[in-house]
């Protein structure tokens, strides 16, 4: 084997090298935006479970205060002042908590 055809198939070899190196490189960052990408839409997934989570309190909290109103509604007898399901919040907010417990 000649000089020439030596120095060609050692050039050849390194260019092979250096183009794996490139795709290798290449890859390595399309991964790293495919993990970023993943991670915008994990951030948004948990974003939208916190809102439906505030969501979700928010009813449940609203649900309580009318149970709280019907317990406040049945130990007055002969009300006659405003329908206590329209005020129910104000009640809950002058009540003790205990007094009906």
């Amino acid at each position: 084997m000649s000089m020439r055809n030596l120095l060609v198939l050692l050039l050849y070899a390194f260019a092979g090298i250096y183009l794996d190196m490139l795709l290798s490189g290449r890859q390595h960052i399309l991964e790293r935006e495919e993990r970023s990408r993943d991670c915008d839409v994990i951030s948004a997934a948990v974003a939208s479970m916190k809102a439906v989570a505030a969501r979700i309190d928010q009813m449940k909290a609203r649900h309580e205060q009318v149970v709280r109103t019907q317990e406040i509604s049945s130990v007055l007898h002969d009300w006659h002042g405003p329908d206590l399901s329209t005020v129910g919040h104000v009640l809950l907010e002058v009540a003790p908590s205990s007094s009906l417990s």
